[in-house]
């Protein structure tokens, strides 16, 4: 998405095109690393989302090598962490 205007610090706006180019890279730059600032936390639950589908695809297939296996699933109150220990029964 191009940029049309500038935000100034006093909360006015001007149009992109009378800025100089160097001073309408910087402010581009720095949009784009708010933005990503911004969406770091949920860049973040992705990648955890990831990694935890992974963790039960390892956990299914030990699961699948023992006959019989009980898995007990302890969470924080946080909710954040899950610790596995799988039994054999």
């Amino acid at each position: 998405m191009p940029f049309e205007i500038v935000v100034l610090q006093v909360g006015n706006y001007i149009p992109i095109s009378p800025v100089r180019d160097d001073v309408a890279a910087a402010y581009k730059k720095g949009m784009e690393w708010k933005a990503s600032k911004m969406l770091l936390p949920y860049k973040q639950l992705c990648s955890e989302k990831k990694e935890t589908d992974r963790l039960r695809q390892v956990i299914e297939k030990e699961m699948l090598k023992v006959e019989k296996m009980k898995i007990k699933v302890k969470m924080t109150n946080i909710a954040i962490f899950l610790l596995f220990e799988l039994v054999r029964i």
